[in-house]
């Protein structure tokens, strides 16, 4: 399965010629589609399919319908966000924004990823005023701000756009261990056959001194803890795939991690991140200890001089940045 177009693959073929119908009439702008007669619970699941699959029909959220009996026909009213000028003007700065991409358009499908997630975090930064228009994939190219729908479905729009399977996954998300998990949208892409969770929206809210990639490829097992996913969606299995793992940048011990610190020290390096593969090692309780007390002697010993570090643990994905000062 194609799971660009996942939820269209879920209906049944009657639901699906009504989905193509309506994918139509939205793409034509139409005040009025005509559709046959369906339970309206129905129409509802085929609407939400329509607009999960295609984030480019940006400019509409919901409709209205008209039940006719007689003749046995549903008449179909979108509700567009913007007058038809704004929409086709809109439409054309996103289709040329798209062309930003055209640089990967021949790389490996894992290689546009990369590109698509350090893009968003080199030029947008996550809305904490929660701006009507940060809701939209559009809100990111003019505000340069947006939140996790947003986010997620302008990254699916240069996907689709890149031709790398990726699709839009609903659920809620705990961004801290002390706080309740709240609604939150984020991608499922798959590369080389296999399904893997991508959340560009929590990777771009972990800091803003190094890119992270906490939540770049992450199989079910990893994503899952904290992350609560309440549609279905495919299986993603593969482990040992994430960004971290496929750089060898996953730790089982201090002494590990200490070496690699070394390393990158020598290269120039400030900002260091690592994951640890010990999950046991990295729920103790002075886990943020023990790393600035294998991080910091690194430094010392290297440049001869005392030296502070700044160490920001996400402890769900057990990943640790250490900024030296």
């Amino acid at each position: 399965m194609n799971i660009s177009k996942y939820y269209y693959h879920r209906l049944n073929n009657e639901l699906k010629r009504v989905y193509i119908q309506i994918c139509k009439g939205i793409s034509c702008l139409n005040n009025s589609i005509v559709l046959p007669l369906i339970n309206k619970n129905k129409l509802s699941l085929i609407y939400e399919s329509v607009l999960l699959d295609n984030p480019i029909f940006f400019y509409t959220i919901s409709y209205q319908c008209v039940i006719d009996f007689n003749n046995q026909r549903i008449l179909l009213t979108p509700i567009y966000r913007y007058t038809d000028e704004v929409i086709k003007q809109s439409a054309e700065t996103l289709n040329g924004y798209l062309h930003r991409f055209d640089v990967v358009k021949h790389k490996s499908d894992v290689e546009k990823e990369l590109y698509v997630h350090d893009f968003c975090l080199e030029n947008f930064s996550y809305d904490y005023t929660f701006n009507k228009y940060s809701f939209s994939p559009l809100g990111l190219l003019v505000y340069k701000t947006g939140v996790c729908e947003g986010i997620s479905k302008f990254v699916k729009i240069v996907m689709d756009y890149l031709k790398v399977e990726c699709m839009l996954v609903s659920g809620t998300a705990r961004s801290a261990e002390n706080k309740p998990p709240e609604l939150h949208m984020w991608n499922i892409v798959s590369i080389n056959g296999n399904a893997y969770h991508l959340d560009v929206t929590f990777d771009m809210s972990q800091t803003n001194r190094v890119k992270r990639y906490d939540y770049f490829n992450l199989p079910d097992v990893e994503i899952k803890r904290d992350h609560f996913i309440t549609t279905k969606a495919p299986k993603c299995n593969a482990v040992g795939r994430d960004y971290y793992s496929a750089n060898s940048l996953v730790f089982f011990d201090l002494k590990e991690m200490g070496k690699h610190i070394k390393k990158e020290l020598l290269a120039g390096k400030r900002f260091i991140v690592v994951k640890f593969g010990n999950r046991q090692f990295s729920s103790s309780t002075n886990i943020v200890e023990q790393v600035a007390g294998a991080s910091i002697p690194q430094y010392q010993r290297l440049f001869n001089r005392s030296v502070s570090a700044e160490i920001a643990y996400n402890p769900s994905q057990c990943v640790f940045e250490v900024a030296f000062n």
